[in-house]
């Protein structure tokens, strides 16, 4: 997976305080007051989950978790604390890397036009 160049030096060495999904959203809040939302995918042929159900449950490598059509508040809360190293992005599948080695998996909606970050001051940051 490619590196994204634009997101990863603004992004890098950002904490995560909290995730939390709202219908095909994302939103991933950072402890310097700046928030990332992210268009997520949803299958077709199910309903997706909202943030109070359990995330499906999938076996995935202890550093790595995929967030693809739902969070739970005890996947979400994982990565609370965690400092992002750099992001990676291919197609419509991105992964934020963190510090300690672990990352988070995301299914974007689309490759492009999915990911839009505002600073504290809600101005934008980022866009794609």
């Amino acid at each position: 997976m490619a590196l994204n160049r634009k997101l990863t030096p603004i992004l890098s060495g950002r904490i995560i305080q909290a995730i939390r999904r709202e219908e095909t959203l994302l939103w991933i809040d950072f402890a310097d007051g700046s928030q990332m939302k992210v268009k997520i995918s949803v299958p077709a042929s199910s309903e997706a989950p909202t943030s109070s159900e359990a995330l499906a449950s999938s076996e995935a490598p202890a550093s790595s978790e995929v967030l693809a059509t739902s969070v739970a508040p005890t996947k979400a809360e994982s990565f609370e604390t965690r400092s992002v190293k750099r992001v990676r992005q291919t197609g419509p599948a991105m992964t934020i890397d963190f510090e300690d080695g672990s990352s988070l998996e995301i299914a974007l909606a689309e490759a492009t036009s999915s990911v839009m970050l505002r600073d504290k001051d809600r101005v934008l940051e980022y866009a794609d």
